[in-house]
C-alpha cells in the first residue's frame, strides 16, 4: 500500500491527487513522468490525436463543455448580428425611397 503526504502530514490518496491537480499536475494523465516508447507513441500521432493527448496533459479537456457550448451561443449572437444589420440596411434603402418619394411628391 502507498503512503502520501504533504508537508510531513500523511494524507489519502484524493487529497494527494486533489493537490496535485492544483499544482497543475494531472496524475491520470503521466505528464510528470516519461515511460518507455511514449516519446515514440506520440510522435507517430495523427494531429487529432496529437491535440486531444495536449488538452487531457494540459488539463484543458475539462473546458471542453463550457467551449463548446460558447461555441454554439458566439454562432447564435453572429447569426442575430448578421439578421440585424441586413434588417438596418433594408430600412435604410426603404427610408431613401421614401424621401425620395417625398421630394417629388413637393
Amino acid at each position: 500500500s502507498s503512503t502520501y503526504s504533504i508537508n510531513d502530514s500523511v494524507v489519502p490518496a484524493k487529497e494527494y491527487i486533489d493537490a496535485l491537480d492544483k499544482l497543475g499536475i494531472l496524475v491520470k494523465a503521466k505528464n510528470f513522468l516519461v515511460f518507455q516508447g511514449d516519446v515514440t507513441s506520440i510522435a507517430n500521432k495523427t494531429p487529432t490525436d496529437l491535440t486531444k493527448y495536449f488538452e487531457r496533459v494540459s488539463g484543458s479537456e475539462r473546458f471542453k463543455e463550457e467551449y463548446d457550448t460558447l461555441k454554439v451561443e458566439k454562432a447564435a449572437a453572429e447569426r442575430s448580428l448578421k439578421d440585424i444589420v441586413q434588417q438596418r440596411k433594408a430600412i435604410s434603402q426603404e427610408k431613401k425611397i421614401i424621401e425620395k418619394q417625398k421630394k417629388e411628391a413637393e
